[in-house]
This record gives C-alpha cells, sequence and structure tokens, in this order.
C-alpha cells in the first residue's frame, strides 16, 4: 500500500467514526472502533493460513455452501443435525466430564452446551466456509487448532471471525452483540497461548453510551461494523494495511484529545527521530546504526508506537524481542493490539501493566544483571560520603512527590533516549 493509499484508507475510518460516534465522546468511540479493526486483522489472518492449511479441504467447503444456496434454510437444519448426533455419540469425558459420570441430567446438560456452543457458527443468514468444515470434521477441530497455534500462535473459532461478524451485522442480527461479547472473551483468554486477559476490559458493548437497551446497543453495532466493512473493501487486502488505520486512527483520536493526547501517542514524526537516535551505535554514533539489537525497552510506551518504529528500523529478524510498560489500562491494552496488529507474534513482546515510577515490573527489580537492564548503567559512580558516613544508595531516578506527570515522563523519556537498548 503506497502513502496515497494509507491516506485515503484512513481518512476513509476516520469520517466513519466521526459520524456514527454521535454524542459519544470520542475516548469512548475510540476504544470501540480500534477493537473491531483489531479483530478484524486477527480474522483476515487466521482466515488465510486456514485457508492455506485445509487447502482442497476448505474449497470443498465453498462449493458445498454454493450448491445449497437455493434451499439454504434445509441446509441449516441439516448441519444442525450433523452436531446433535455427533454430541450424542460422545463420551462423558470427551463432554469435559469425569469418565465415569453416571448423571444423566449432568450428561445431557453437557451435550445440548457442546450444541448450543457449535450452533453459534450458524446464526448468520451466510455460513461461512471454515465454519462448515468444522461442523462436517468436529473430531479433527482440536488437530487443526493445535496445527495453527503452531504455525501462527492463535485461534480463532469460526463463529468469532470478522466475516461471520459482518454477516450478523449486514442482516441486522440479534444476536450479534452477544456473539461480540463471547468473541472478545475468547480472544482474552483462549485465543493465544500466553494469555491476553483484559485486553478487551475497555469496551463495555453493555454501556448505554451504545443505547438504552439490548436491541438498540445491537443496531448501533451493525451499523459501525457495516461501515467499517465497507469502507475497508475499497482498499486492496494487505498485511499491513490495518496496522497502518490502526496507528492513523491513534494519532486521529489523539488530536482531537487535546493535553491528553501525549500520555498515550507520540506524533510519528517525533518518534521516527527518537527510534533513529537509540538505533545509533552507542560507543561511536557518528557509525551508523547498530548491526543488531537484541532487545528494546520502553518505560512508558503509551501505544507502542515508539517501539514499534524502532522495530521497523532494524526489520523484524533483526530484533528479538520487545519490552514495554504503561499504567493507563486503556493505553496498555492500545499497545498489547498494535503490536500484534504490526505482525508481532506473542512470543516476541511483553508489554507490562504497571507504573514505572514504583517499579511495579518485576523485570526492572531483577538483581542478576544477566537478565535485565541495570539501573547502574546509567549511575555508573555509586556516589559516597566524603565525611567519613556510611555510602549513600543510588540515586532514585524519579521522584514522584516533586515532579509532577509531564516531568516525569520527560524525564523517562531521558532515559529512553539514552540508551533503553540492552
Amino acid at each position: 500500500m503506497n502513502d496515497t493509499q494509507q491516506k485515503q484508507l484512513g481518512s476513509t475510518l476516520w469520517a466513519i467514526a466521526d459520524k456514527l460516534r454521535g454524542a459519544m465522546n470520542a475516548d469512548d468511540f475510540r476504544d470501540y472502533m480500534l477493537s473491531f479493526l483489531f479483530l478484524r486483522y486477527l480474522s483476515d489472518n487466521y482466515e488465510e493460513a486456514v485457508k492455506k492449511e485445509l487447502g482442497r479441504d476448505y474449497q470443498s467447503s465453498e462449493l458445498e455452501i454454493k450448491n445449497n444456496e437455493k434451499n439454504f434454510s434445509a441446509y441449516i437444519d441439516e448441519l444442525k443435525a450433523v452436531i446433535i448426533k455427533y454430541s450424542s455419540d460422545l463420551s462423558p469425558q470427551k463432554l469435559g466430564l469425569k469418565e465415569d459420570e453416571k448423571d444423566e441430567e449432568k450428561i445431557n446438560k453437557a451435550r445440548q452446551d457442546f450444541v448450543d456452543k457449535n450452533n453459534k457458527m450458524l446464526y448468520s443468514d451466510n455460513v461461512i466456509p471454515l465454519a462448515v468444515w468444522y461442523i462436517r470434521n468436529l473430531d479433527q477441530v482440536d488437530t487443526l487448532e493445535k496445527q495453527m497455534r503452531r504455525k501462527i500462535h492463535y485461534v480463532i473459532k469460526p463463529a468469532y471471525l470478522w466475516s461471520n461478524i459482518y454477516e450478523l451485522a449486514r442482516t441486522q442480527n440479534d444476536q450479534l452483540l452477544k456473539t461480540l461479547q463471547d468473541g472478545f472473551k475468547y480472544i482474552e483468554n483462549e485465543s493465544f497461548e500466553s494469555r491476553f486477559r483484559g485486553l478487551f476490559s475497555e469496551v463495555n458493548l453493555d454501556s448505554d453510551k451504545l443505547g438504552k437497551n439490548y436491541s438498540d446497543r445491537n443496531d448501533l453495532l451493525c451499523l459501525v461494523i457495516t461501515e467499517i466493512a465497507n469502507g475497508l473493501s475499497e482498499f486492496p487486502n494487505e498485511t499491513d494495511l490495518l496496522g497502518d488505520a490502526y496507528e492513523y486512527l491513534i494519532g486521529q483520536f489523539a488530536a482531537g484529545s487535546g493535553k491528553k493526547a501525549g500520555e498515550f501517542y507520540t506524533p510519528q514524526q517525533v518518534s521516527t527521530i527518537l527510534s533513529r537516535i537509540v538505533s545509533l551505535d552507542g560507543q561511536d554514533p557518528s557509525t551508523g546504526k547498530k548491526s543488531k539489537l537484541r532487545n528494546v525497552l520502553d518505560f512508558a510506551c503509551g501505544s507502542g508506537s515508539l517501539l514499534i518504529n524502532v522495530r521497523k528500523q532494524f526489520g523484524a529478524k533483526d530484533t528479538v524481542r520487545i519490552y514495554g510498560q504503561e499504567k493507563n489500562i486503556t493505553t496498555y491494552n492500545l499497545a498489547r493490539m498494535n503490536m500484534l496488529l504490526h505482525g508481532l507474534k506473542d512470543t516476541e513482546f511483553q508489554i507490562y501493566h504497571g507504573d514505572s515510577l514504583l517499579n511495579d515490573w518485576n523485570i526492572l527489580n531483577e538483581m542478576n544483571p544477566a537478565k535485565k537492564c541495570s539501573l547502574k548503567q546509567w549511575w555508573p559512580i555509586r556516589p559516597s560520603a566524603t565525611d567519613g558516613s556510611p555510602k549513600k544508595k543510588w540515586p532514585r531516578i524519579f521522584d514522584s512527590k516533586t515532579m509532577d506527570l509531564r516531568q516525569r515522563r520527560r524525564q523517562i523519556s531521558l532515559f529512553y533516549c539514552m540508551d533503553s537498548t540492552f
């Protein structure tokens, strides 16, 4: 995607946000908009990978759907019957119960839960190919998901994929809101091996800001998701598409937030300059960029754009791991999404929710110099008293009592520029 297309995409999405948020505060609507873009990215990436993995089986599912278009209602009923039949043959252990469970009531409830869970894939009026494959191959689902975790490090159930969510929105299905809630919870707790707990904690789909009741909220979400999908459909489906869109929207929302913007977003121009400084050889900057960067740490990472820019300076293969800490819960979640949106695997970064001024993060308290970036590298000479009294303690870098938030962040940025790589 070229620069012109990036700007056009950003402008399109911003216009959608401006149009649909109504009387809602821009910061509140930001959380919904960016979360939906994140879901779209994860879904597209997953569907593309699983399509390659299944090969002809995926194509067969597409063909099956096409061949049943004329009598679609009967086709959905047949798929539901397959789920019921499969559940009736499952042992108590396969249903998540004890192997020797004899309580028929418990067993029947577990079977019904299994049926209800899989029927979520059939809520929309246009079933997606992966849902068909799941239903036709229920005994192979675990194997497929293990394989996808090995290859792309995460799994998303067909019911929670953007393609299915969009179909629910497009047809004004009253199950959209409930499916989104279940989907966000699944992504937080089950999609990745390293759980992203609280990733959508700031996205309250039951908020009165979306509507006075369930129906009103569901209607608004249908409209928002449909508009986003239609806006994105005008642009090429490239891997960096949504990462660029996400960054652009963070910047736009930040611009409308006034003074608070600096807490979660560093303008790209400033971010680029800082990332280039960090990439220079610390021993002799005149020699240019370091040959390799093993790790990079940002003490107050905001939405993570600075860390991503540092990574871009070296390329994905040359940066082993990214570390960041952020105190604000909303911004912390934005940073985690931002990392994944820019193609980082969950094993390639670690963003911690905590206060750097209080050393909340254990890695900052690690005493083994081989395992962390020691503060001694910034204070190489230990202060000592000249009057024979005991040696003084290492000086506090940040004094939370005498420095306001802006001063502390500026101090943190200074140390980041000096040597935040280790």
